[in-house]
């Protein structure tokens, strides 16, 4: 139940922040960024918690720090992106190994 929450409301962050930081750009695009970012990660790990797979887990993650990086302007984001890649191909490399 937990992990559903921290889906939803990571979701709600990024919407949240995507209308902050479109609508009223100068005075909350800082804090539509911020909430963006917070949005992704809460999102990402949560996914990737109930998933239950590293390799899902890994992909969903880099699909969603690419996806939130680009539409907020984050390199933050945008420099999670190939971290979670290169741990998608390290499980499927331990994967193949077993």
């Amino acid at each position: 139940l937990s992990s559903t929450l921290t889906a939803v409301l990571g979701a709600a962050f990024i919407v949240l922040g995507y209308l902050a930081k479109t609508q009223k750009q100068a005075l909350w695009g800082k804090l539509g960024s911020i909430w963006m970012i917070v949005g992704a990660l809460a999102l990402a790990a949560s996914l990737g918690f109930m998933s239950n797979h590293p390799l899902i887990a890994s992909l969903l993650a880099s699909a969603i720090f690419l996806g939130v990086g680009i539409i907020a302007g984050s390199s933050l984001l945008m420099a999670l992106t190939p971290l979670a890649l290169e741990s998608a191909l390290a499980t499927a490399r331990d994967a193949a190994r077993a």
